[in-house]
């Protein structure tokens, strides 16, 4: 009993230090993207405005797609309703900054699953795993704010660690139904989960004996999708179609962000943030040389491999091809899911690796013991160097993503006074200023101009080609006859449809009262 009990804190020890260790890398990372200027009461990005906005329409009465349009799921706006609560108490601003607070735990949590899943294989994967995922440079485009990928990784690793258990086989019982439940709320948040979520049906399917575990994960993921789903279906099930669906799949490419699929690799591969021929023909090596390699050492190791490893190099592999491939536009923060799935199994090929080099000394002499400790330590040495290493360019990107973050609140908490209709071409502002419109009868619900311009205007987002879709400009007209004020990115904004008429308009009934970096302010003339 005394021997189980030491070996039990053995293994209680590398799982803290094997998940503590990434974790706590992570927590220093994010915690330096918060103390950049502007990080907290800024904007850095476009979406956590549109997020956030969302929620806090939410709990205000106003939902998705019958008052405004949302191309996504609404698991986001439920996520982040209760910090929009609080928001009516110390106003949007500061609730803002919590909600990217609150983030950045998400983004601790989610390095920590990743080495959690990885635990069968030792400290030494652990630990290799975590850091793939917590030294990703581009990670920063996904969690210095609010973003949706921190949630659907959460999510997902959730679901697929409650799928599966310590030693790689599938669990039974109520294991199942929670797993279909964290997978089915991932997909509340991005429907990109559906590439995991199918994944593992299929192991469920074709599993013998697993009938009733089938019916289990599938009335799980149904309960965690379907029962809020149901609600705003019931409510109008054609803007939720034509909102989530429909704009996503008649979007059109920009210019700026359309790439090729070797220009998408230059960015899932981490080797630079803007895509060039050079750097592309030197992503297609890495990967090529990367996948390789993997299924080499997987090939060697398939003895030690359990069938949630595999389902997981499954849904790794679909998940980067579909991110590649599908997405119109191509943006850095797409990165982080494919490199949370392709995390573990960095760590996974490090487990077997070590198995093999040492080979498998455990049971053999004192020489052979010693041998397999020493590649151990080897290994961990390089890890260490390599983390190292890339953490060098990692911390200089952060500082130059962040740079051009702006704070223009005092400008429209001076400008604008508290209750005036205000409209935007990008919410975060107005939310920082404490600006955001709510509950004002005549006041135009706007949350995500460039949405209303996929879902208005066919899926095109080019905004100096016309012709705009006539019920595109009326909805901008009749937004402009109604507001008080106006804040936009730049005088002409690409997210609005300029046509003569609405220029006129424009014109006619407002002018520039105060403006600052990328924020320009309007006042309806008299």
């Amino acid at each position: 009993m005394e021997g189980r009990n030491h070996v039990d804190r053995i293994n209680r020890c590398v799982f803290v230090v094997g998940c503590g260790v990434p974790a706590l890398v992570t927590a220093v990372i994010v915690i330096h993207q918060l103390t950049r200027t502007s990080a907290l009461a800024g904007v850095s990005a476009y979406d956590d405005g549109v997020y956030f906005g969302a929620a806090v329409r939410l709990v205000n009465g106003e939902l998705p797609y019958l008052d405004y349009v949302f191309v996504h799921p609404p698991g986001s706006t439920l996520a982040f309703a209760p910090l929009a609560l609080v928001s009516t108490i110390v106003g949007t601003g500061n609730a803002f900054a919590l909600a990217r607070i609150a983030m950045a735990g998400v983004v601790v949590a989610n390095v920590g699953l990743v080495s959690w899943f990885v635990r069968r294989h030792g400290i030494l994967a652990m630990i290799g795993a975590g850091l793939v995922l917590a030294c990703f440079p581009l990670s920063v485009s996904a969690t210095h704010t609010m973003t949706l990928e921190p949630l659907l990784v959460l999510l997902s690793l959730s679901g697929l660690a409650a799928m599966f258990d310590a030693n790689g086989q599938a669990r039974c019982g109520p294991a199942t139904r929670r797993a279909g439940l964290l997978l089915g709320l991932a997909c509340l948040v991005k429907l990109w989960a559906m590439l995991v979520l199918v994944p593992v049906l299929v192991v469920c399917l074709v599993s013998p004996g697993r009938r009733r575990e089938c019916r289990s994960l599938i009335a799980g993921s149904a309960a965690g999708f379907g029962i809020v789903m149901v609600f705003f279906l019931l409510l109008d099930p054609v803007a939720v179609v034509q909102n989530v669906i429909g704009a996503q799949i008649g979007r059109s490419s920009s210019s700026v962000w359309g790439f090729t699929v070797a220009e998408r690799l230059v960015l899932l591969t981490g080797i630079g943030d803007f895509p060039n021929p050079v750097l592309a023909r030197r992503a297609v090596i890495v990967a090529a040389t990367f996948v390789v390699v993997v299924a080499a050492i997987w090939w060697m190791g398939r003895d030690h491999l359990r069938v949630g490893e595999w389902c997981l190099a499954a849904t790794a592999m679909i998940t980067v091809h579909a991110v590649l491939l599908v997405p119109a536009d191509f943006y850095r923060y797409y990165t982080y899911f494919p490199v949370s799935l392709v995390a573990p199994i960095c760590g996974i090929t490090l487990g077997l690796a070590q198995r093999r080099v040492s080979g498998g000394a455990s049971g053999a002499g004192q020489r052979a013991i010693r041998m397999a400790r020493g590649v151990t330590l080897s290994m961990g040495v390089l890890m260490a160097g390599a983390a190292f290493a890339v953490l060098r360019t990692a911390v200089p990107y952060i500082e130059e993503y962040l740079a051009p973050s702006r704070n223009s609140s005092a400008l429209i908490e001076r400008l604008i006074p508290s209750g005036a209709c205000v409209i935007f071409d990008e919410p975060a502002p107005s939310l920082l200023a404490d600006r955001f419109p709510v509950g004002l009868d005549d006041c135009p619900r706007l949350v995500d101009p460039f949405a209303v311009f996929l879902a208005e205007n066919g899926g095109r987002t080019d905004a100096t080609t016309e012709p705009f879709d006539a019920t595109f400009v009326a909805a901008w007209s009749g937004w402009l006859s109604h507001a008080d004020y106006v804040v936009l990115v730049s005088p002409r904004s690409s997210f609005v449809p300029w046509t003569p008429e609405l220029e006129a308009q424009f014109a006619d009934t407002f002018q520039l009262v105060g403006s600052a970096d990328r924020t320009f302010v309007y006042r309806r003339r008299g």
